[in-house]
């Protein structure tokens, strides 16, 4: 009888732990990435040319929304769509509305938290830009 009631509660244990553990760090991560975003620093090196620049966030320069449904908001560009975050790619499927085809776009995460964001918009291309070119932004969230 003994041994049944510690089997049982080792299954229970068991069961708790695989409950409080079962969210992985990109569903985390993707939580972190939710929200209304500001461009507040761009850095390029194009082939050794380096170009960098700083934004006010009051200026809203390429204001941007994840929702929690997976789905996105560009402002400046008037584009939206669906987004998915794994690893450290974040892949955008939209509509080109002058071509009507459907695209999609990937840019790298350099680095999340729940108040900045960096990514690399050329790491895709890497094959392409192989002489150590990137182009690197940087976001606040502001909501």
């Amino acid at each position: 009888m003994k041994t049944k009631q510690i089997l049982w509660m080792a299954l229970v244990s068991l069961f708790m732990a695989a409950i409080f553990n079962g969210c992985s760090k990109d569903e985390d991560n993707n939580s972190d990435l939710v929200g209304t975003w500001v461009l507040i620093k761009s850095e390029v090196n194009d082939s050794g040319h380096y170009y960098n620049d700083t934004y006010d966030v009051s200026e809203e320069e390429e204001k941007m929304t994840f929702k929690g449904d997976g789905t996105f908001y560009f402002y400046d560009e008037d584009l939206s769509g669906k987004y998915s975050y794994s690893g450290s790619w974040i892949t955008f499927t939209y509509k080109d509305e002058e071509e009507g085809e459907v695209e999609e776009a990937k840019l790298k995460v350099l680095s999340l938290t729940s108040s900045e964001l960096v990514w690399d918009s050329w790491a895709w291309a890497a094959n392409d830009y192989d002489d150590g070119s990137y182009a690197k932004s940087t976001y606040r969230k502001i909501q």
